[in-house]
């Protein structure tokens, strides 16, 4: 038994006795419609760090907290070998508010931060408020010591 062509043409032979009639008769080609699979789709993969909206997620906040305590040790560190232990203790614990402080004012919603980590800042924006912080923290530290030691020079 063999299997049905593909490519055929109808003949129809028509005999008498006077003649031989032959006609072949064209078939009628009927375009079959084949599905084509749909393309998947691209779905947006929600940031790792932060939400859409711009919030810090869990592992947001992680990193931040390990940038942090990285920072306020190494401050810590450099400070008690140059200055004392007691000041590293202060500066790491001035840098560690701060950098607090600079990361709750995201998480807490406070204007503007929120829209500024949603539109172009990202994840980065996030260690950027927090390092600020830290800064001002390094800067209050600063201002503590300076203080401090000029309330000394004086009573002497």
């Amino acid at each position: 038994m063999s299997e049905s062509a593909l490519i055929s043409e109808v003949i129809q032979l028509t005999a008498s006795t006077e003649s031989v009639e032959v006609t072949v008769i064209v078939p009628v080609v009927t375009p079959t419609i084949t599905q084509i699979p749909p393309m998947p789709t691209m779905t947006a993969t929600e940031p790792l760090l932060v939400t859409q909206e711009g919030y810090p997620r869990v592992s947001g906040w992680f990193l931040t907290l390990l940038a942090l305590f990285g920072s306020a040790g190494l401050a810590f560190w450099a400070v008690s070998k140059i200055v004392s232990v007691r000041w590293g203790l202060r500066w790491a614990f001035c840098m560690l508010i701060g950098g607090l402080l600079g990361y709750n004012y995201l998480a807490l919603g406070f204007p503007g931060a929120a829209d500024w980590i949603a539109g172009n800042a990202g994840a980065s924006g996030l260690l950027v408020l927090t390092f600020t912080g830290m800064i001002i923290g390094g800067i209050a530290a600063w201002a503590w010591r300076h203080w401090f030691s000029a309330q000394e020079s004086r009573a002497n």
